[in-house]
């Protein structure tokens, strides 16, 4: 999770775990995070607040091997971060993570197409 225009990052390691100072050096200060919305269009992420101060991200890492899925943008370029299988994906263009966003989702949701 990260607060303050994302120059604050915290970690816990599990969901009953207190949040903790993340002290690995990143910067995320010009970080937007979108997701899908109903219609398949990217949207940005509000995730409202913590302690008062406003979430800038969130990145949810499950015991399977699973993570939250979205694109992240900053000046220069986009990311894909995927929920399953596979490797986080850098773009030029927003919309070029959204195509490839789509373009798994329906590899994937297309269950005739492993047989």
């Amino acid at each position: 999770m990260c607060l303050d225009k994302c120059r604050s990052c915290y970690f816990r390691k599990n969901i009953q775990s207190p949040f903790e100072p993340y002290e690995s050096p990143l910067d995320l200060t010009q970080i937007e995070a979108y997701t899908l919305d109903e219609n398949d269009d990217l949207t940005p992420i509000e995730y409202g607040r913590y302690d008062d101060k406003k979430i800038c991200l969130i990145l949810d890492f499950y015991p399977n091997g699973s993570s939250t899925q979205l694109v992240l943008k900053d000046q220069t370029s986009s990311y894909f971060l995927p929920a399953f299988f596979g490797e986080p994906q850098a773009f030029e263009t927003i919309e070029e993570a959204q195509a490839y966003w789509l373009r798994n989702t329906k590899s994937v949701s297309d269950t005739g197409g492993y047989y």
